[in-house]
């Protein structure tokens, strides 16, 4: 558009040239003038929306429960079962969600922790602190690797009297760190349906709470889907 023409002159122009152009010659014109530009709004537009749909869904997206598998493997069925699994048992409904971190492996040997021993590590400790995470089902050396201390939840505060008494041949105990004093804080689940049915390993692993959770009421509901099966 010359210089010195306003918005409506130039869309004046644009209607008297485009009424003299057959329509091979508005195709050629509308190609080489606007394509790109009507392009590049739609893709902004889409951009847009796209960015905006992400942001609502995840502000309304509530994290039911999360776990993490640390130095234990288990098959995708067995993935499947403590994540979308679980979420089905719960009742699925819209922006919920069940997650579960796996391949996370930390090092036994603090001489041999290399870079990404100590990056699963972190994210680890990240997780809770943001009281992201629920629970984790550990090898027997992570068990103690980890150094509990307040870290497990007191079985005794998230499981019925009832439950801990089924279960007390396979409740093992840690220690606090300020007062030293014994508490049940991980269950053994090598005899557990999650173990037989998936194939997790080492079949010699524990489930831990951790102490921070919010959403710790969901712990024997929890317990009782594993071991038992839904």
């Amino acid at each position: 558009m010359p210089d010195g023409i306003g918005f409506k002159e130039g869309v004046k122009i644009e209607k008297e040239k485009w009424a003299k152009m057959d329509a091979k010659k508005r195709w050629s014109y509308f190609k080489t003038y606007y394509l790109k530009w009507v392009i590049a709004i739609i893709l902004a537009i889409v951009a847009i929306v796209s960015i905006t749909s992400s942001i609502i869904k995840s502000k309304k997206t509530e994290n039911l429960f999360e776990g993490a598998l640390v130095n234990t493997y288990i098959s995708t069925e067995g993935e499947n079962y403590l994540g979308e699994g679980y979420l089905n048992h719960l009742g699925t409904g819209k922006y919920r969600k069940v997650y579960l971190n796996t391949a996370i492996n930390i090092s036994v040997d603090e001489e041999n922790l290399d870079q990404y021993m100590y990056a699963n590590r972190v994210k680890l400790m990240s997780l809770m602190a943001a009281q992201e995470l629920d629970y984790m089902i550990v090898s027997k050396e992570a068990l103690e690797n980890l150094e509990p201390g307040d870290t497990y939840a007191d079985l005794t505060t998230c499981l019925s009297e009832e439950l801990m008494e089924e279960l007390s041949d396979y409740i093992e105990c840690a220690q606090h760190d300020e007062t030293m004093e014994e508490y049940p804080a991980a269950i053994r689940i090598t005899d557990s349906y999650l173990v037989k049915e998936y194939q997790l390993s080492p079949k010699d692993c524990y489930l831990v709470f951790i102490s921070n959770s919010k959403r710790l009421d969901r712990a024997e509901d929890f317990v009782t889907y594993i071991y038992w099966g839904e």
